[in-house]
């Protein structure tokens, strides 16, 4: 049976009910040890909900703003924020494409009021990496956006060139911010580099978040385990994404709950959905919040979040007129930075074909585009 919605689309206005006030005072505790983890299982406290957000995808100029966000989900980071030589943090360059810094510090304000968390998330750019700045400059520079923005951390978009240096840059964030500062890592590939990385800063980081979005469900439960063998299940986050038309790499809608449930079931910190301003019919196909509907739903809501409903304009998909973060015309790319081409399959292959074609089509153009790319839609 269908559930009405309850709440209006801005629901950020709405006092919450005292069930989800009580959730709000647990979702940063880090879980302190394993053996803690069935007893705070048995206490029902929810894993822990995050989804990136950004700067607003546009369906004819209407974007989701960033205090639309649906009040189910825990921590929203921000994509994204840039490096500079000179060990600076830039916003201009994607974050504040479509909004002013003012407007974007009023919404934080508006989201924190429901105790929901905000980071910003920071990653590398083709000219930029994490080995240009000294990572003791680094910190203390975020140390004075984070109080400038009132932000309650950062997220690491570890998809690069310079991860290793990451190494040092994260434990040198935490010194400085100190231990009520949520530091997260969104991790790129299971390689040894990466795991390196991890045993060095696994004291310093609240959680882990994955990102190989177009694995299916064995695949991606594999890859949770892999990640808590070396950090703790109480530190992993499996990550899924929304199902953009123009994207091969997302998740499939059916598989968000299922890892969900799985997530809740085994006792790993949460989910992580990429992301939120991207979860309407415009750009899936699909009613409103039908990806967070799905994730909530499978991590134990006791609401009918999943059901409600955003008034979108509904827009014929025009992938011409489609405006997103960073891109505020359309450009053409270079020859060198060109994605390649999905690989065609024939109408007579098998589904479980079509899905490993596509995922070895998505590995292909992550190593085409050096893995420099946040997403395949936005740059």
């Amino acid at each position: 049976m269908q559930v009405q919605p309850t709440t209006s689309f801005y629901s950020h206005q709405m006092e919450k009910p005292e069930e989800e006030k009580k959730h709000s005072a647990h979702i940063l505790q880090r879980y302190p040890s394993k053996e803690k983890q069935q007893d705070l299982r048995s206490k029902n406290i929810r894993p822990i909900f995050s989804s990136y957000w950004c700067g607003g995808y546009r369906d004819e100029g209407q974007p989701i703003h960033l205090n639309h966000i649906p009040n189910y989900i825990d921590i929203v980071p921000l994509g994204f924020a840039t490096l500079g030589k000179d060990s600076t943090i830039h916003t201009n360059e994607y974050l504040l494409k479509n909004q002013g810094e003012k407007t974007l510090k009023k919404w934080i304000q508006q989201v924190k009021k429901n105790g929901q968390k905000v980071l910003i998330s920071i990653g590398e750019t083709d000219s930029n990496t994490f080995a240009d700045p000294n990572p003791k400059i680094l910190a203390q520079n975020a140390k004075k956006l984070m109080h400038e923005w009132d932000l309650d951390g950062f997220d690491f978009y570890a998809e690069g060139r310079e991860l290793s240096a990451l190494k040092t840059i994260i434990p040198a964030m935490r010194l400085a911010l100190g231990d009520k500062a949520l530091l997260s890592y969104t991790c790129s590939g299971r390689t040894q580099e990466e795991k390196e990385i991890l045993k060095a800063i696994h004291s310093d980081i609240n959680w882990v978040q994955t990102m190989a979005y177009e694995l299916e469900f064995e695949e991606t439960t594999a890859m949770a385990a892999y990640y808590a063998d070396i950090v703790g299940k109480e530190k992993v986050l499996i990550g899924v994404k929304v199902g953009i038309k123009i994207c091969f790499d997302s998740t499939p809608l059916e598989d968000c709950q299922k890892l969900a449930e799985w997530v809740r079931q085994e006792g790993f910190k949460g989910m992580m959905l990429f992301s939120f301003d991207a979860d309407t019919k415009c750009y899936t196909g699909q009613k409103e919040w039908s990806w967070a509907g799905a994730v909530d739903g499978g991590l134990g809501s006791n609401h009918a979040a999943a059901e409600l409903s955003i008034p979108i304009k509904e827009n014929p998909f025009n992938s011409h007129s489609l405006l997103i973060t960073g891109l505020n015309e359309a450009k053409e790319e270079p020859e060198a930075n060109k994605e390649t081409t999905p690989m065609e399959v024939d109408s007579s292959t098998s589904e479980p074909q079509k899905r490993k074609n596509n995922r070895l089509s998505s590995l292909a153009s992550r190593i085409a585009r050096g893995f420099s790319r946040w997403c395949c839609c936005c740059k």
